[in-house]
């Protein structure tokens, strides 16, 4: 299948089980993705996508430590959402914004709460930057699959342009906090702050490599994970809010996931954990109904084919080194023999039954996070994204304490997705209303 991001051998979903089991040497899911956005030169350094090693750091230290993280990101987002959503109020007590500038912006400084702390994370001018070289990134990337038939170095310098502009904005804060972490690092490794910089500055250095240990390297690292947590978040807590805005059933989801919202925060005291979150089941489970319904993916289970001699599928066709494989995302997500009604969103189609009466059968709880062959949206196996809990509760945080503390304008018609490509993303120029709770 001919894209915009390369041509695609588009798999059957019966292929999935046989596709995840290759190893990387035969199918790569790590060179599907660097190719995606031409990582080596988007990222500035060849060695942050090739040698992906804060993503190990994401791997083992962000799900053990999220727990004592929750009650920091909250703050942030709380702090945020105020600055941004309660001025400009309108005589009817409704404030208009833009969706995307308060998402993108939460997300980013929530984000970097977790990556760097405070103060860093509060500066505007660090967090505009931030989110420039997110976005010139995602760009630059598109304009250099749209022109692949000319030579790279002809336009690597030019196009990259911004992505250094905004890197070098970014590593004014980044490299003397990296240089301070370091020195208390080397004084007293065991009282260092609870937060990314800290860890991946403990990893660099039980690493023989002064490259990994230099300040640039690590300011390099700590904004290739603000490419990868701020923009597809995004995308997806606007789906989601988006989604929730535009139910006409009665009583709207909305309404539901306030009162779901509200009852667990009582329960819990008002105090934010990981715990009070797992028990927000509806929302949960609408998080992961909108990413199917909705998803910005319409391919999922990517590869690139790095066996020399090619790979043979399971069918008996050959496909040649450098192809990339993929399985339909979007018609596996939309496929009636697996979800009934697939073009609708369902808020509650996840939260399972646990009881079964007549023919109707007990069905688990899938929870946002979850994995399996026909929900792709994370992966599945040892290549399921190792963010996606991260990334989930800090969904789950800004829609629960957006609806507890705001009223949502219902829309009328939910405002369509554009599709770039063969992605699918939110219109970033929509706009909601909002209005303080009493």
């Amino acid at each position: 299948m001919p894209t915009l991001f390369g041509n695609h051998v588009m798999l059957p979903p019966s292929m999935i089980p046989w596709l995840l089991e290759q190893p990387e040497d035969t199918l790569s899911a790590k060179g599907a993705q660097v190719d995606a956005v031409e990582a080596p030169i988007t990222m500035l350094k060849p060695e942050v996508a090739l040698n992906p090693v804060h993503e190990e750091v994401v791997r083992r230290q962000f799900k053990v430590h999220l727990g004592a993280l929750t009650e920091k990101i909250l703050d942030e987002i709380q702090v945020c959402i105020h600055e941004l959503c309660e001025s400009d109020t309108q005589e009817d007590g409704w404030t208009e914004v833009n969706l995307d500038f308060v998402l993108r912006r939460t997300i980013t400084r929530a984000s970097n709460r977790a990556f760097i702390g405070l103060p860093i994370c509060r500066d505007t001018q660090y967090i505009e930057n931030a989110i420039r070289y997110v976005d010139a990134i995602s760009t630059t990337g598109l304009i250099l699959k749209l022109v692949s038939f000319f030579p790279k170095q002809l336009f690597t310098r030019m196009l990259t342009l911004k992505t250094r502009y905004h890197y070098g904005q970014c590593a004014k804060y980044l490299r003397p906090l990296f240089e301070k972490t370091i020195a208390a690092w080397q004084a007293e490794p065991h009282c260092l702050p609870n937060n990314y910089a800290s860890w991946s500055v403990e990893q660099a250095m039980k690493r023989d490599d002064k490259l990994e240990q230099s300040s640039d390297m690590l300011a390099r690292r700590a904004m290739a994970l603000n490419f990868a947590a701020v923009h597809t978040t995004t995308m997806t807590a606007a789906n989601l809010i988006l989604d929730l805005a535009s139910s006409t059933k009665e009583p709207n989801d909305l309404g539901r996931v306030r009162r779901e919202a509200d009852y667990v925060q009582e329960r819990y005291d008002k105090r934010w954990s990981r715990a009070m979150l797992a028990e927000m089941s509806l929302l949960d489970s609408a998080l992961r109904e909108s990413m199917r319904v909705s998803g910005f993916g319409t391919k999922v289970f990517n590869r690139k084919v790095t066996a020399s001699r090619g790979v043979m599928l399971p069918n008996g066709l050959h496909v040649s080194h450098g192809a990339n494989v993929a399985v339909s995302g979007y018609s596996m997500h939309h496929d009636e023999a697996i979800y009934q009604e697939p073009q609708r969103f369902i808020a509650s189609r996840f939260m399972g039954s646990s009881h079964a009466s007549g023919s109707e059968k007990a069905t688990p709880r899938k929870t946002a996070v979850t994995t399996e062959f026909s929900y792709g949206i994370w992966g599945h196996g040892r290549h399921a994204c190792p963010g996606r809990f991260f990334a989930v509760d800090m969904i789950k945080m800004i829609v629960a304490y957006l609806v507890s503390n705001f009223d949502i304008k219902p829309l009328h018609k939910r405002p369509k997705n554009l599709w770039v490509a063969d992605v699918v993303v939110p219109d970033r120029r929509v706009t909601i209303k909002l209005r303080r709770r009493k």
